[in-house]
């Protein structure tokens, strides 16, 4: 039995290696709202927009609130997983004394954790990566902690890796191990 086991965390393992999925947000133009134009994933309150070569940039192309550069928690850019993901980040690029937040949320829009940071000023050439880590989410909320005036920032380069999700093939090898042992044990039980 203790084989079987074995087998069966050895083959998880092999069958469940995710590797991070990054978005530069390059591919877009600027103004056009970031709605579902990434497959497996859905933005509310976004929307691309030049990011000026500020520090941290990837390219041409960041994303902004709908409202603009400076947005709070009552209008947050929202990013929709289609299934859950264990890690995610994003640059800030400009970011100043408003700071900037990310909460993460299960399915059930229960809050799993948040994570804040802050620059100095109104964050000329500043630039972080706030990122968060925590099992099965499913949407993340983002926007600046403060409101003084005049300080906006431009998101860019996320980054998450999905949770594994088991293929059939999978189960269907699982089951073909399970089945040869059970039989092995059968057989020697006749002995």
């Amino acid at each position: 039995m203790r084989s079987f086991f074995f087998a069966s965390a050895l083959l998880l393992t092999l069958s469940f290696g995710a590797q991070a999925n990054t978005i530069d947000f390059d591919t877009g133009s600027a103004d056009e709202l970031v709605d579902s134009f990434y497959s497996g994933l859905r933005f509310s309150e976004a929307r691309f927009a030049e990011n000026y070569g500020q520090p941290g940039s990837s390219g041409t192309l960041g994303i902004i609130s709908n409202q603009g550069y400076q947005w709070d928690a009552n209008n947050p850019i929202s990013v929709y997983f289609k299934y859950g993901i264990s890690d995610f980040s994003i640059g800030v690029l400009d970011l100043g004394e408003n700071g900037f937040t990310i909460n993460a949320y299960d399915e059930n829009k229960h809050l799993l954790g948040s994570e804040t940071r802050y620059g100095t000023g109104t964050g000329e050439d500043f630039y972080d990566i706030v990122s968060v880590s925590y099992s099965d989410i499913t949407s993340i909320e983002m926007y600046q902690a403060g409101s003084t005036f005049g300080d906006g920032i431009i998101l860019d380069n996320m980054s998450y890796i999905p949770e594994p999700i088991p293929e059939p093939e999978t189960y269907a090898l699982m089951g073909l191990g399970l089945a040869a042992l059970l039989a092995r044990r059968h057989y020697q039980l006749k002995k």
